[in-house]
């Protein structure tokens, strides 16, 4: 939507690189900027599930409780991402960095908070439930300098974690987990 009666004009900053990324894909798509920003903060919206026009916000607004109802018992989105959880794939590090310093993990308390570490990365996380998952912000290290950023992750029907992890200013990474599998304890054998 291009600003005009009823658009709003932000002037946004990009770094060179950026803005020469945009422009190439401006000119291959046949798109304008405005035509790839609109796109882009629409995908935005979207994955944050956020309406845009009246119709859906009247169509969000609609899916709440019938006034008589009684309220649903509330389901806990932590505890069903509460645990230790194995880092599986990073689409940008291959296995051997993954697993660099120990196995590569993400684990959430069920309270809001966790921590992750793979490759020479460690961090805590800070969470907010999501209906299929959470999102986070981290703090940490990378290779012993700080660094931070943020990320979101939602279970999937087979029960692996798919998610993202942005660093600041940096590299972001699609990430795939699987729960941790508990030790099966041998019994000692008598005899």
């Amino acid at each position: 939507m291009a600003a005009g009666a009823d658009g709003r004009r932000k002037l946004i900053a990009f770094d060179a690189e950026t803005w020469q990324a945009l422009h190439l894909l401006s000119r291959d798509s046949l798109k304008s900027v405005q035509e790839l920003a609109d796109e882009a903060f629409a995908d935005l919206l979207e994955k944050h599930r956020r309406p845009v026009t009246l119709k859906q916000a009247l169509r969000e607004s609609a899916r709440g409780l019938p006034a008589n109802d009684p309220p649903p018992k509330r389901a806990r989105g932590r505890p069903r991402l509460a645990g230790k959880w194995r880092i599986v794939e990073v689409e940008l590090w291959d296995k051997s960095f993954i697993d660099l310093v120990g196995p590569g993990f993400i684990a959430f308390d069920g309270k809001g908070r966790g921590e992750f570490g793979f490759g020479a990365v460690t961090g805590t996380l800070d969470c907010s439930d999501t209906p299929a998952g959470a999102d986070f912000t981290w703090a940490g290290f990378d290779e012993m300098d700080e660094a931070s950023g943020e990320g979101w992750v939602e279970l999937q029907d087979d029960g692996s974690l798919n998610g993202e992890i942005a660093f600041h200013h940096g590299d972001e990474s699609t990430f795939r987990a699987r729960r941790f599998e508990k030790p099966t304890r041998r019994r000692a054998r008598n005899g």
